[in-house]
């Protein structure tokens, strides 16, 4: 779902456009049409994301940390 459409007629630059992670679009699209009805000016929010989306190297960097403690 799009949270925000017309943002794409503003492009200027060419052959870039970014995307957020998975835990921020979620959250943007929950949040849009409360912020349409009454204006979100802040929110916090934690995420939790798992180490083996950092691939092996991950995996091994938390395995070498976690033994140091």
């Amino acid at each position: 779902p799009e949270v925000n459409p017309d943002a794409i007629l503003l492009f200027t630059r060419k052959n870039i456009i970014a995307n957020p992670n998975c835990s921020t679009a979620q959250l943007v699209v929950a949040l849009k049409p409360l912020h349409d009805l009454a204006t979100i000016k802040r929110v916090v929010v934690a995420t939790y994301q798992s180490v083996s989306g950092a691939g092996k190297e991950g995996m091994d960097e938390l395995f070498t940390q976690t033994r140091a403690v």
